[in-house]
């Protein structure tokens, strides 16, 4: 798996406004594409998606390493105490959570974050449950027909949110995500409680606590070496290469991803 990665992808800390804005954009390209333009745009003119949380919040890119061309993200928002402002989940589950899993004392400190817009480009796109989950690669006939026999893009961006959980000293974090991509994670090893009933926003959500010290110290070695890499890429402050421009109307031409070592798509399942 490690190969793999390294060989198709590679993780960046989106930290300059020019990173920022090519997160934006993808966020908006993926939404409008899955939703229509009306439902997450706020910058219709620019063609991005942002909202009042971005400008606190710790931004993380996956690129497509051979076109070095942003397709993936996710970003991590910390409880801002000098505010008292609500995380996102908050206005969106109104039925409350359990507090015998997390108080609300808990949810509303420094503490805790929210891990949310969770995204990939739809070329790289399946969902996660749709395939068979297989933890050993195995090679059909001849080295150059190896395929990923796991869909791990969801890990990568799950593994962005616990590092940025790390760096940022937080206990906990919340996240509203389908039930079944929090099961798919839990068998990776991240350590999820679902705090509160499902609901429909965009498909069927729920809310749940994810523990990041607990869900690093929990990884397999073949997934803690993908962590450890990611992790490094994350900690880079050198040039990205190639810094792309992100089209939002014309999408890159993907036909060739994985030509002799092909990846089933990953999902976008968690956006709020």
């Amino acid at each position: 798996m490690l190969q793999h990665y390294q060989k198709y992808f590679y993780a960046v800390h989106a930290n300059t406004p020019e990173l920022k804005t090519i997160a934006y954009k993808l966020r908006y390209k993926i939404y409008a594409e899955e939703y229509g333009e009306e439902v997450f745009n706020t910058g219709k003119n620019l063609k991005i998606e942002m909202d009042e949380y971005d400008d606190e919040a710790c931004h993380c890119l996956l690129f497509h390493k051979p076109t070095h061309t942003p397709i993936g993200y996710i970003r991590l928002v910390p409880y801002n105490e000098r505010s008292k402002r609500q995380l996102p989940i908050e206005h969106i589950c109104n039925d409350g959570f359990d507090t015998n899993i997390i108080s609300l004392a808990e949810l509303r400190s420094k503490e805790t974050g929210e891990v949310s817009r969770m995204a990939i480009e739809s070329s790289f796109r399946r969902r996660a449950y749709d395939v068979s989950f297989q933890l050993r690669d195995k090679s059909s006939s001849g080295t150059n027909n190896r395929r990923m026999k796991i869909n791990y893009l969801p890990l990568c961006l799950a593994l962005m949110g616990v590092l940025s959980c790390q760096e940022t000293k937080l206990t906990f974090s919340v996240a509203l995500m389908e039930p079944k991509l929090a099961k798919l994670l839990k068998m990776f090893g991240i350590q999820l409680k679902q705090i509160g009933s499902v609901i429909e926003f965009h498909g069927q959500r729920a809310p749940f606590v994810l523990y990041p010290q607990s869900s690093y110290d929990s990884l397999r070695p073949g997934f803690r070496e993908l962590c450890a890499q990611i992790k490094e890429e994350l900690n880079f402050t050198g040039d990205i290469p190639q810094l792309p421009m992100l089209d939002p109307i014309h999408p890159t031409n993907y036909k060739n991803v994985g030509k002799n070592e092909s990846l089933h798509p990953a999902t976008r399942t968690l956006h709020h």
